[in-house]
């Protein structure tokens, strides 16, 4: 998915950003719901370890910081998909995920909202977006909300 394909078809679902809260707070999607993987804290010591460290290293710390977080994030999901559905008379829901470097969080994140078939009534896709596509976007608009 290209950036240009994501903006057109953002709004007709739920864009969902697993950064954290100091990265959301700086810029984030109109209209994009927080649901941070990592706070703050975490968030650099995961990054910190992969990057002095390795990949492995840092999946490793930041697993039990995202398995604690799992069903509290499924719920505010599930949630969310009910408020959408309920609002646009529904029963489909597009569920966009992002984050930003690598796309590893919103890999994450993607996974076990497929995992568990988000609101089994519905027809929920899951879409997990291209993270340097929205790096781009992003440093080019340099705004808070763009």
């Amino acid at each position: 998915m290209t950036i240009e394909d994501f903006v057109a078809v953002a709004h007709t679902g739920i864009v969902i950003d697993v950064r954290s809260p100091d990265e959301f707070a700086h810029a984030h999607i109109p209209n994009a719901l927080s649901l941070p993987l990592f706070n703050n804290e975490e968030r650099a010591l995961v990054g910190t370890t992969y990057k002095q460290k390795s990949r492995e290293q840092a999946i490793k710390v930041g697993l039990p910081l995202f398995g604690n977080k799992m069903l509290p994030m499924v719920e505010s999901v599930e949630m969310w998909v009910d408020a959408f559905q309920k609002k646009n008379k529904t029963n489909a829901t597009t569920i966009y995920v992002h984050c930003w470097r690598g796309g590893m969080r919103s890999a994450a994140v993607a996974w076990l909202l497929d995992l568990l078939k988000i609101n089994q009534t519905s027809s929920v896709l899951i879409k997990h977006s291209i993270a340097q596509a929205l790096k781009t976007l992003m440093q080019h608009h340099k705004k808070r909300v763009f």
